[in-house]
């Protein structure tokens, strides 16, 4: 369910948020926590410690799960004290790996802390004087603010749009996934005494509460509640299963109708989510809404046809100029290309050489390929949009 979720697929395209690392690396991270003291195995948990200390070099969500972490013991320690007492040497396996990884970032945070908190700074509810200022202009308290931030976060999950970075008309996750997803949450919440099931808990409110209390602006919920995301799938998961016993339909006692089950409700997420991409988000050309870093990119395509022998030209402007987009340079495999403002009755091209034109200057060019016919022409289209016109001269 993780790997065909439509924001997975979206991030994972683009990678420009660090929080769709956070799908692989704190699922991996809490596996080995879980799994080693579940089983008392400390090479589990030391290499539990060493990941979280090596996602400091990725991303602040780090902070979040060490704090998790943190807390999860500690309340281990106070209302699981039996169970965890048999294996404080697990838990501090993990801290020893944890303290001897996590020493580079540790002095770089010393040597430059003003480096290692600055998208706190930018980005931080306190430290960025949104707080105070969204007081003002509302009249609301602190706490009531905060706790508004809370359930947005949380609701971004599976009833607000995924819109900044995606521009997704439609939330994270779907209907469906949503009812399972809620049915997963009741039952963790009811098996809470389980040690495993209040660190499945924890990863879930933990990731809502420190997004919702100190990240803003809200509309950023919807990419930054990604790294909850395994937390719901695994909670979704949890009340497919517990759904489907409660219809007796049960793994061991009825295989072949569970594997029919399971088969269908995941076809269906997945005709869900690769429509919801593919066919409704980047089948309509919603990304990137800006042309120029569309036809960026149609150019790059365009030039890696093109012969690496003949000379190239682009009718460029003040918006449209080739070198300004690195995906132009990186697609055409670093194909040269000579911007050309003025007029194109002005320019001087033999047999063989390219002209192309960007949107503004289509009508342009198409007037002056009349007057030399005879060429190979080629459109671009974007959509509804055309977004390139390329004429290699006979």
């Amino acid at each position: 369910m993780l790997a065909f979720s439509h924001s997975h697929i979206h991030f994972s395209r683009i990678v420009s948020v660090a929080y769709i690392q956070d799908t692989w690396l704190i699922p991996l991270e809490l596996y080995f926590l879980v799994s080693g003291l579940e089983k008392r195995e400390s090479w589990r948990t030391a290499l539990s410690g060493v990941l979280l200390a090596i996602h400091y070099s990725f991303y602040l969500t780090s902070q979040i799960v060490t704090g998790l972490v943190l807390i999860y013991m500690i309340l281990l320690a106070v209302f699981y004290r039996n169970w965890f007492k048999q294996r404080i040497s697990q838990a501090l396996t993990f801290w020893g790996g944890f303290i001897i990884v996590i020493l580079p970032t540790v002095y770089f945070a010393y040597r430059d802390p003003a480096a290692f908190l600055h998208r706190l700074t930018q980005a931080g509810t306190f430290q960025s004087g949104w707080l105070e200022l969204t007081m003002e202009l509302t009249g609301k308290s602190a706490s009531q603010i905060l706790f508004e931030r809370v359930v947005h976060a949380f609701l971004s999950l599976f009833y607000y749009p995924a819109l900044d970075f995606y521009g997704s008309p439609v939330p994270m996750m779907s209907m469906i996934s949503t009812v399972m997803f809620l049915a997963g949450l009741g039952l963790a919440l009811w098996r809470i005494r389980n040690p495993a099931y209040l660190l499945l808990n924890g990863y879930l409110w933990g990731s809502v509460a420190a997004i919702g209390i100190f990240a803003t602006p809200p509309s950023a919920d919807s990419y930054r509640m990604l790294m909850a995301l395994p937390a719901a799938m695994t909670l979704a998961s949890l009340g497919l299963n517990q759904v489907l016993e409660f219809m007796g339909v049960e793994a061991e006692k009825t295989q072949h109708a569970y594997r029919f089950a399971v088969s269908a409700v995941l076809s269906s997420l997945i005709i869900f989510n690769l429509w919801t991409y593919y066919g409704d988000f980047a089948g309509k050309c919603r990304f990137a809404e800006n042309l120029p870093g569309r036809f960026a990119s149609y150019l790059g395509s365009e030039l890696s046809r093109l012969d690496s022998e003949q000379k190239v030209y682009l009718l460029s402007d003040g918006l449209y100029m080739h070198g300004t987009h690195p995906s132009t340079i990186l697609l055409s495999r670093h194909k040269p290309v000579t911007n050309f403002p003025d007029p194109v009755d002005a320019l001087d091209v033999v047999s063989g050489e390219t002209i192309i034109a960007p949107p503004s200057r289509i009508e342009e060019l198409e007037t002056w390929m009349r007057a030399h016919p005879g060429g190979q022409l080629h459109y671009e289209y974007d959509c509804d949009t055309t977004i390139l016109l390329s004429y290699r001269v006979p």
